[in-house]
């Protein structure tokens, strides 16, 4: 049975009632009595306890624990937070041939985030130089797409006041995880506890690499003795991984460091032959949605719930059923009666894709 913490007006009402039994039963308490001030004071007092009392005892399970408490208990099972990982990227700055662009230069867009540049170039024959660089501080914020501008802060004679971000943008960067992802990582590691080398281990191994945000694993994908592993990283302005980041993902899978126990883990030796990281694609739902009421309240909390239907149920080799989207858009805010009007069948995705929200054409019901 779940701690049940008593409301104030409950403990007031004991401890005045209390008062009174002790006083002979006889008693009748003024307003602004003395005996009625105190039992206020007291049960304020004994309401705080009884708070901290329930704050405890939700860090006692992970389904409740937030914070330290939960990285307490996730180490118990050799789990730790992910931590922030730095955006990185590459960009073309322009200006008088042989000019130098000293290391560690600042550049930032319009948000104000900034980049150093990782090794000092010279600007060559054709006017340019394409230099390395990354954020200054972690964090999905600094992911920025290809061709974007970026100001020096401090201006370098005879080169162009702007850089261009190159094809691949900036990307890399993620936030620290938060208490609700990892508390979801830690509950799948209760749920299905390490096996050598099972389709779950898989998952659980390439959501510890910062940055990752969903992970599959398909056994024999490709016939008997094959394993594959597609994941996809949300918080990058292309969620699908890069050529490196899936060869990141290749090695650490490979072989790693567990962080709380020191051993070294990964794939195990006779599987690493048939072991690949998919090189995944998107799969666009394009739903086609009469709803009511026809506002734009109601269709944020539609978009929303659709998007969370496919973070749980999308992904390569698994299906979207069109019933779950029904049912997702009945579960918005506000909504009162919809018509999914498309798709008219599930939506089954292949090895090599994964399900991704596209354009919702809406309709009034």
């Amino acid at each position: 049975m779940a701690f049940e913490r008593p409301s104030l007006q409950d403990l007031t009402d004991r401890i005045l009632a209390d008062f009174k039994s002790k006083m002979g039963n006889t008693s009748t308490f003024l307003r602004r009595s003395v005996v009625r001030i105190f039992g206020q004071v007291m049960a304020g007092a004994v309401h705080l306890l009884y708070g901290y009392l329930e704050y405890k005892a939700d860090q006692l399970f992970a389904t409740t624990a937030d914070g330290d408490n939960l990285e307490f208990l996730a180490g118990e099972y050799g789990l730790s937070r992910r931590q922030a990982a730095k955006a990185v990227g590459s960009i073309r700055a322009t200006g008088t041939i042989g000019t130098v662009i000293p290391i560690a230069t600042v550049l930032q867009n319009q948000d104000e985030v900034q980049y150093a540049i990782n090794a000092a170039g010279t600007i060559g024959p054709y006017g340019f130089v394409d230099l390395a660089v990354t954020a200054i501080e972690a964090g999905e914020d600094a992911n920025e797409e290809e061709s974007v501008a970026l100001e020096f802060v401090s201006p370098i004679s005879a080169v162009d006041s702007e850089a261009t971000v190159l094809p691949g943008g900036i990307d890399g960067g993620s936030d620290t995880e938060s208490d609700d992802d990892f508390r979801a990582r830690l509950l799948y590691r209760k749920r299905y506890p390490p096996h050598g080398g099972s389709q779950f281990d898989y998952a659980a191994w390439a959501l510890e690499v910062p940055g990752v945000t969903r992970a599959w694993c398909i056994p024999e994908y490709a016939g008997a003795g094959t394993v594959g592993l597609g994941f996809v990283r949300d918080g990058d302005i292309d969620p699908v991984p890069s050529d490196t980041r899936r060869q990141e993902m290749y090695e650490y899978l490979l072989e790693h460091t567990d962080p709380y126990s020191g051993k070294t883990v990964g794939v195990p030796v006779g599987a690493q032959p048939g072991f690949e990281v998919l090189d995944v694609s998107d799969l666009f739902l394009n739903p086609d949605i009469s709803v009511y009421p026809f506002t734009d309240e109601v269709k944020a909390a539609v978009q929303a719930e659709l998007e969370d239907l496919i973070k749980r149920e999308g992904g390569p080799g698994q299906t979207v059923y069109v019933s779950h989207i029904s049912e997702a858009v009945s579960a918005a805010a506000g909504e009162e009666r919809n018509r999914v009007n498309t798709p008219a069948a599930d939506v089954t995705a292949s090895y090599t894709q994964f399900h991704k929200l596209g354009t919702i054409l809406w309709r009034p019901y």
